[in-house]
């Protein structure tokens, strides 16, 4: 029985992912949503012109374990976890405020495929975040 217990013990290190990994091209910088990849047909989705004057950018601020959301009407956050294996990312604990505004379907976009986020790279001031959502969300560097 001993054994067991110390075989399965001596496993759970061997399978288990590395998280807190710290990439230090993701946390302290702003990123500002600048389009969507449809997951489905890849097709690219501007942010649209018009609201990115009036307005500004759908943002997200990585510190070293959370992530601050800035939408064009709400603003909140949420905890992420990073996994140097294979730059896999996933965020939990949204909190967020919920008042209406014209633009909102850009928020939801933003907020929906974060919590069906798997992973991210980054590109030069570039970072895409993978979504099994509707949209990939493509950033730039603020």
């Amino acid at each position: 029985m001993r054994k067991m217990i110390l075989l399965l013990f001596i496993l759970s290190f061997t399978f288990c992912e590395k998280s807190g990994f710290q990439d230090a091209n993701l946390i302290n910088k702003q990123w500002n949503l600048t389009s969507l990849q449809d997951t489905r047909t890849n097709t690219i989705i501007n942010y649209p012109a018009y609201v990115k004057q009036q307005w500004g950018f759908e943002q997200i601020y990585f510190t070293t374990d959370s992530v601050s959301i800035k939408g064009l009407c709400n603003v909140g956050n949420a905890i992420f976890s990073t996994f140097s294996k294979n730059s896999a990312i996933k965020f939990s604990g949204f909190r967020i405020t919920y008042a209406y505004c014209q633009y909102e379907q850009w928020e939801q976009y933003l907020l929906h495929n974060l919590d069906s986020a798997y992973t991210y790279k980054i590109t030069g001031n570039q970072l895409v975040i993978y979504s099994r959502g509707t949209f990939n969300l493509n950033f730039v560097e603020q």
